[in-house]
């Protein structure tokens, strides 16, 4: 996008920083928290570190996956541990 777009879109800020992403036709992007609520995963649980393809997350909160590409979700006792088919998904 150009800067003129970006201002009119999203204001004008110096610190502000757009990132536009057209994904493939079958990526299917959600919010990790959407994620969860969708696994039904407690609220207790959400809070935990979370790995994914062995690397940790430093916050979840602004978390987008591809669904389509998670091979296995196993919240653990202490953690949440997320194996993709490719970690470009993250």
């Amino acid at each position: 996008m150009k800067n003129d777009d970006v201002k009119k879109r999203f204001g004008n800020s110096e610190r502000l920083v757009v990132l536009v992403v057209t994904p493939k036709a079958n990526v299917k992007l959600t919010s990790l928290k959407d994620f969860y609520n969708n696994k039904r995963l407690s609220p207790s649980k959400r809070s935990l570190p979370i790995t994914v393809d062995g690397i940790p997350l430093a916050s979840a909160d602004d978390a987008i996956v591809d669904e389509s590409s998670i091979e296995t979700f196993n919240p653990k006792a202490d953690s949440i541990v997320l194996k993709t088919s490719s970690y470009e998904s993250f």
